[in-house]
């Protein structure tokens, strides 16, 4: 359609058609396309001022989709991206932009506070496709967070709003994220319906970055379905055909960093995200590399990373991923630790589990003469009066509270109160 209205059209549409160019080779995965025929734009501004307002919300998806989501984050602050006020999808699209920007360069509080903001201002306007956008994004920001249920119901509201014919093909990037989150839940009748209903659609599925996506979310569903042999070789097909478009490059290689930890994998996504503004897309290759070399410190240290910038849900699996590190290298101690943090992080999340890693029988927990001397050492009595009040001999004592130091990660005494709580009656 393109090639036809180029031979067709008049000469003063032609900068008109070169906008359509850029967003149908952007969303298609051309980035080299979308950056000539951006470069071409600047010199050649569309007439119509509707097309001038998609133009300008353009380049920042284009550095989003190329690894540059901090740099397009800078385009909003400094007011080189205007909001469109007079087309309420492209104002939402433009907004939804600078949200996954935000939440790409490893800002989640502010994107999701920011998305709040722009969610009110669609409602206020009265656009469904525009709240269904921004409900969107508050979708995305609940999941990094750890809130999967609040993700749902976030991804539904923007299900039920975005039509097929939205602009963009936002109805397919809504129902493959519907999909993704259902499985993070361990819902895969749900996800497997989400996909069929992705693929049976008229949405643009089969092609571009859309159709990545959602191949990316069988991916997960495959391996969440315990057949992970089969998504690695997915995602080793996937990030082949993605390469264009650094930041899908990166997400596949991340998965398949967790799938199937290797030295290869880990470097070939430090080679991805090398030219990339992104502290995420770092602690992901950081991730990627200590998965790899089996290092528990190093995964211990991204764990930290990701839950203080509030990335939880990656966070809990990162930290689980240290505590077995540990436990296979004998540091019992520091793996209980570890233990205790992840009980703590998956109660912030709602009880979530992350579905790429077994779920843990019952952690040992304290036996009731152990509880009970650990209770009376957390107030402030000593050995030897625990042990005329058990009557029991003082080395007992001293044997119970030794393994339940062990038992909770802790180095002594002054341990005891905070992590006594936490813990369960074997």
């Amino acid at each position: 359609m393109i090639e036809a209205g180029r031979r067709e059209l008049p000469a003063d549409a032609l900068a008109g058609l070169l906008a359509a160019e850029v967003g149908v080779a952007a969303f298609g995965g051309d980035a080299d396309g979308a950056r000539a025929s951006m470069a071409r734009l600047a010199a050649d501004r569309p007439r119509d001022p509707l097309l001038a307002t998609a133009v300008a919300a353009l380049l920042p998806y284009l550095l989003l989709f190329n690894g540059q989501p901090d740099r397009a984050v800078r385009m909003f602050d400094t007011g080189e991206v205007d909001i469109p006020e007079s087309w309420p999808t492209m104002r939402a699209a433009t907004q939804a932009c600078h949200v996954q920007s935000l939440l790409l360069s490893g800002r989640l509080r502010e994107a999701e506070r920011l998305a709040q903001c722009y969610y009110r201002d669609a409602v206020a306007r009265g656009a469904a496709d525009a709240v269904g956008l921004l409900a969107f994004s508050l979708g995305k920001c609940a999941y990094h967070a750890g809130q999967m249920r609040r993700s749902m119901r976030w991804l539904h509201e923007a299900r039920t709003l975005a039509a097929d014919r939205t602009l963009f093909p936002i109805r397919d990037y809504v129902l493959s994220a519907n999909a993704y989150v259902a499985a993070q839940l361990g819902e895969l009748a749900e996800s497997r319906r989400l996909l069929r209903q992705l693929v049976d659609g008229d949405g643009a599925h089969g092609s571009g970055l859309v159709g990545i996506d959602a191949e990316l979310t069988a991916a997960w569903l495959t391996a969440a379905e315990g057949r992970p042999a089969m998504a690695v070789a997915t995602l080793r097909e996937l990030h082949g055909r993605a390469e264009q478009a650094t930041t899908v490059t990166v997400e596949c290689l991340h998965l398949l960093s967790r799938l199937e930890p290797s030295a290869e994998t880990a470097e070939r996504l430090a080679k991805a995200t090398a030219d990339c503004d992104s502290p995420l897309f770092e602690l992901w290759s950081d991730y990627a590399q200590a998965l790899a070399a089996d290092d528990p410190a190093a995964l211990e240290r991204v764990a930290s990373a990701l839950e203080s910038s509030g990335y939880l849900t990656l966070g809990l699996e990162a930290v689980v991923v240290a505590e077995a590190a540990y436990a296979r290298r004998g540091d019992q101690r520091r793996a209980n630790l570890l233990a205790r943090q992840a009980d703590v992080l998956r109660e912030r999340c709602g009880g979530y589990w992350p579905p790429l890693i077994p779920r843990p029988s019952d952690r040992e927990g304290l036996t009731p003469r152990e509880r009970q001397i650990c209770e009376l050492a957390s107030t402030g009595h000593d050995n030897a009066a625990i042990a005329a009040q058990l009557v029991l001999s003082v080395r007992t004592v001293e044997n119970h509270l030794q393994r339940a130091y062990v038992k909770l990660g802790v180095r002594g005494r002054n341990g005891l109160p905070s992590a006594i709580g936490a813990q369960r009656v074997r």
